[in-house]
């Protein structure tokens, strides 16, 4: 995989990889893999750097701090260490690199106690279905995506979704299922009727979707069409096993050009779901709203999602506008995490 990255950086998916692998290799003792790898870095006379498992020769540390910052950002600790370590033995006094070292060191005690801390509480609360989800969404960090899947199947079958393991859907990461009690409330009297219409702006890995296919949208001719920039082949997977896959109408694209395309009045629930910004909320509502019959629904994810260094990006921001926009056209029949009003 380093050779692979030495040739290629922007190979697709290779840091993933490379950090899973360093992970798993320091399993047996990082100290000892970051010694290993150490040997295997060379300062020659005139400077350069010769890596004798790579067989090439660097001019310098740059490609292990980039390779440490890159997988720093991905959350692939381990490896980052690793590199940064190599890069101190060949730039010992490089203050920054040295910072970083540390700062990488802390994150990685912090993550594994957050894992002991979710694992003892599944230890002690078997039937709670938050450390489950908790730890499923935590795990894929450390690249152990198959423990994430059925730690995310466990979490949907506590919380009544018990298709979720029967089908055996592939869910890396779940932010949909506490919300299932919300929408069973205000969907439930949907459940099985002809030729009801959604429309979902932002699929993932087919989630939401896959629950409505389950739960609500069951009658033969009901249907669900599903805008994504790119649509995952966890996502297509996943559809395929709720056996409705011919009830779901993939639109790949911006949803802002895709979205004026759709038919008005057409669909009984928009769940507007896609990119955070407030801006690019308000945008999904406003296209969106044309799109819901009169008595339909608009359901908005992430009405409370912060960001926490740019609270002007708050989501939350740009469904209010739409809001004191469309006020006199709707209510509002939920208001937490998610935000729900009817037309």
């Amino acid at each position: 995989y380093l050779h692979a990255v030495q040739i290629e950086p922007n190979l697709t998916g290779i840091n993933q990889k490379l950090g899973y692998v360093l992970r798993k290799r320091s399993e047996s003792g990082l100290d000892s893999t970051i010694a290993t790898y150490c040997q295997g870095v060379e300062v020659l006379a005139s400077g350069k750097i010769y890596h004798k498992l790579l067989g090439i020769e660097l001019d310098g540390a740059e490609f292990y701090i980039n390779l440490g910052n890159i997988l720093a950002k991905q959350k692939l600790l381990e490896g980052a260490i690793v590199f940064y370590s190599m890069a101190l033995k060949i730039e010992p006094n490089a203050a920054e690199v040295a910072a970083q070292l540390n700062e990488v060191r802390a994150k990685q005690q912090e993550l594994y106690a957050q894992i002991a801390a979710y694992r003892h509480q599944i230890e002690i609360e078997p039937s709670n279905s938050t450390p489950y989800n908790d730890l499923g969404n935590i795990l894929p960090q450390l690249g152990e995506l198959e423990e994430a899947i059925i730690c995310h199947q466990k979490a949907a079958e506590l919380r009544g979704w018990a298709e979720c393991a029967a089908k055996n859907y592939q869910f890396t990461q779940d932010w949909f299922t506490h919300n299932i009690p919300i929408w069973q409330r205000h969907l439930q009297e949907f459940t099985g009727i002809a030729d009801f219409q959604v429309v979902e702006i932002g699929s993932f890995q087919g989630m939401s979707a896959c629950w409505l296919l389950d739960n609500i949208l069951t009658h033969p001719t009901a249907k669900i069409t599903c805008i994504d920039l790119y649509f995952q082949q966890h996502f297509k997977g996943n559809i395929v096993k709720t056996g409705a896959a011919e009830r779901v109408i993939e639109l790949e694209g911006y949803s802002q050009d895709l979205l004026i395309n759709l038919a008005s009045e057409y669909y009984d629930v928009a769940y507007v779901d896609g990119c955070h910004k407030p801006t690019s909320a308000l945008q999904d509502a406003i296209l969106s709203w044309r799109l819901v019959k009169v008595g339909g629904l608009m359901i908005f994810d992430d009405y409370e999602f912060t960001f926490p260094d740019s609270p002007e990006q708050d989501t939350k921001i740009g469904i209010d506008v739409f809001l004191e926009m469309f006020g006199s056209q709707l209510e509002v029949v939920h208001k937490g995490y998610q935000l729900i009003v009817k037309k």
